[in-house]
Order: structure tokens, then C-alpha cells, then sequence
């Protein structure tokens, strides 16, 4: 089995089990196609021939990429408009994007954090942004509550309420 540490919490290490692809990411797009066209389980999608998810929908780097500036967009306005309620309850997972489906795969954010960074602009704070809420897009649930002191809404997991726009503890 192979596991990565997701997350540093004080006295605790977070282990998540992941299950690594086949192919490597960052050369997805760029695999031999004619290869691929000799691969029973190959998919073809924008103009490209992928791997099958378990689902059997292709694991597509640009549908992954649309799906996720979709999903960050969500976030950030969830965020921005404080809505406790649907950034608690709602699940920001980079799964595959096709509707409808139940596969349970979910992408780790890394992936998609060059995605993220170029969303949140010029924001001076977007890269301890992105590490504090990666965990969101892979799957782990965050309880999100308004700062006592800036009022700002955040999101934790544990009992680690530390507000990462002004650092009080709440």
C-alpha cells in the first residue's frame, strides 16, 4: 500500500491511502497516441486517446481541468459569500466529471494547483491558500465557521480553529 502525509496537524499526522495511476500525470497528455490506440481499456476524448477510470469514462486531462476550475470557482464563491452551510456540507472533490457518475477516484490537488494559483490572481497569500484548503479537493471534509475576530469564514480540520487570515484561535 502506498500513503502520503496530507496534512500536518500539531501531535497528529494525517495518512491517506492512495492508489497511483498508471500513467504519470504530467506526461498524460503527451503519451504516445498510436500506443494507446492498442490499449483495450483506451479512451478517446479531445482528440486524444486516455486510460479508462474505473467508471469506464477516459481519464481526459482537459475534462479534469474544466471540471476543476468549475469546482474551485464554487469554493471560492461559497467562500467569499460566507455561506457556511454549502461549503460544510458539500463535497469539493476532483472526481471524474462526467454526471451521473459514482466513482469513488478522486484526483489529489496538486495536480491542479497551477490551475488554482492562476485563479486566485495576484492574491499575495494565494500559495498558503491553496495548501491550507488542498485537502477540500481531495475529498476530506473541512468544518468551516466565521472568525471571532475578523469575521471572515474558514475552514479546519480537528480542533485546529486557527483562522489563517488574521490567526486567532476560535
Amino acid at each position: 500500500m502506498n500513503y502520503h502525509i496530507v496534512h500536518k496537524l500539531p501531535f497528529k499526522i494525517f495518512l491517506i491511502q492512495y492508489i497511483a495511476m498508471e500513467i504519470n500525470y504530467n506526461e498524460l497528455s503527451y503519451c504516445s497516441q498510436a500506443s494507446f490506440q492498442n490499449i483495450p481499456d483506451s479512451v478517446y476524448c479531445h482528440g486524444a486517446y486516455y486510460k479508462k477510470l474505473e467508471c469506464g469514462h477516459p481519464y481526459c486531462t482537459e475534462c479534469f481541468a474544466i471540471e476543476f476550475r468549475k469546482i474551485f470557482q464554487e469554493f471560492l464563491t461559497a467562500l467569499n459569500d460566507s455561506n457556511i452551510e454549502e461549503l460544510s456540507c458539500k463535497s469539493f472533490g476532483i472526481n471524474c466529471p462526467n454526471e451521473d457518475c459514482n466513482n469513488k477516484y478522486c484526483c489529489p490537488f496538486i495536480i491542479f494547483k497551477s490551475i488554482a494559483l492562476e485563479m486566485l490572481g495576484t492574491w499575495e497569500y494565494k500559495e498558503i491558500f491553496c495548501e491550507h484548503y488542498s485537502l477540500m479537493f481531495e475529498g476530506i471534509k473541512m468544518r468551516f465557521v466565521h472568525c471571532k475576530n475578523c469575521k471572515y469564514a474558514f475552514g479546519y480540520i480537528g480542533d485546529n480553529a486557527k483562522c489563517i487570515y488574521c490567526g486567532q484561535w476560535n
